[in-house]
């Protein structure tokens, strides 16, 4: 044995962490919604948002779009720490730790 231990919850919350974060960016829209936001500078605002997305093939009814993406997809996103939201302004970001989720989904079988 090496004498390292394995500190076992912690490795166990990172795993959760990890199948949560693959189920989140498993959605399509989820998907689609990070990608987007990763190519902006500033917030997105929600009606833009659903705008681009409702503009593909993928998502075409703008109107269900915004509603699904501002009470569903987008909260998940938050619960994540992936995306902040201003409920004032409606308008969406990727954090820090979002930009970096984005770059992986961007290129699968990358990690950075």
């Amino acid at each position: 044995m090496s004498g390292r231990t394995i500190d076992l919850a912690a490795w166990s919350a990172a795993a959760d962490d990890a199948d949560r974060l693959f189920a989140a960016l498993e959605s399509p829209r989820r998907h689609d919604a990070i990608a987007e936001l990763a190519r902006r500078d500033t917030p997105a605002d929600l009606s833009d948002l659903a705008s681009t997305l409702a503009g593909s093939s993928d998502h075409p009814d703008e109107e269900r779009v915004a509603i699904r993406l501002w009470h569903v997809d987008l909260p998940k996103l938050a619960d994540l720490g992936l995306v902040t939201l201003d409920y004032e302004a409606r308008t969406a970001e990727l954090t820090p730790d979002g930009r970096r989720a984005a770059s992986v989904a961007a290129r699968p079988g990358t990690v950075q």
